[in-house]
């Protein structure tokens, strides 16, 4: 029996220490690693997320001379433009028409000074007629003196013609210049629209 007793007793002491070694590995903490590196400089980036309202450094009001309607519009509320920069193209089709009719005016205005300057010469003609004619005695004196007035009318009309044409072309308002027709009526923040 002692050979038996022997055997439980080291069958116990066996289970026990196996038991115990295991408790032991599993109430151990979790390993711990260790990693070195060199030290060295640099800079730390940290993020930082914030609310609130942008504000621009510098506003600029925008208006034009002319008015229009507008046909595109190149830059929104609070966009970044820069000098030179197209912001806006106004329909040019009114301002094309009142061209071609102050075009056309002055066509006409041509054409009546021509026409002044072709009666002129016919009144100037009639009356050195008239006053050969009244040397020999040919023509009454009254002939005369309707030549003569015709010829005054024609010379006054004719004075009279270029003054008002003048006087057309000042009261035409703002004419596009050459750069207007370039540009086919766009807005730069850097434009100034001509008065002449």
């Amino acid at each position: 029996m002692t050979i038996r007793r022997l055997l439980w007793f080291a069958t116990v002491l066996g289970a026990l220490a196996a038991g115990g070694w295991n408790a032991c590995g599993f109430r151990r903490g979790p390993r711990v690693e260790v990693a070195t590196a060199s030290v060295s400089v640099g800079s730390i980036a940290r993020r930082i997320i914030a609310t609130g309202t942008l504000q621009p450094v510098r506003t600029v009001q925008v208006g034009t001379q002319v008015s229009g309607t507008i046909q595109f519009l190149a830059a929104d509320f609070n966009a970044i433009v820069h000098k030179g920069q197209v912001l806006a193209k106004l329909d040019s089709a009114l301002f094309a028409a009142e061209v071609d009719q102050a075009e056309a005016t002055l066509g006409e205005a041509k054409a009546a000074l021509f026409g002044f300057e072709l009666a002129a010469e016919d009144a100037r003609t009639k009356l050195t007629r008239a006053e050969q004619l009244a040397t020999r005695q040919l023509i009454p004196q009254a002939d005369l003196d309707a030549a003569r007035i015709v010829m005054d009318q024609a010379n006054a009309d004719l004075a009279a013609g270029p003054d008002s044409d003048r006087d057309n072309r000042r009261d035409g308002g703002w004419r596009p210049d050459d750069n207007d027709r370039h540009n086919g009526g766009q807005l730069r923040n850097d434009d100034r629209c001509r008065k002449r």
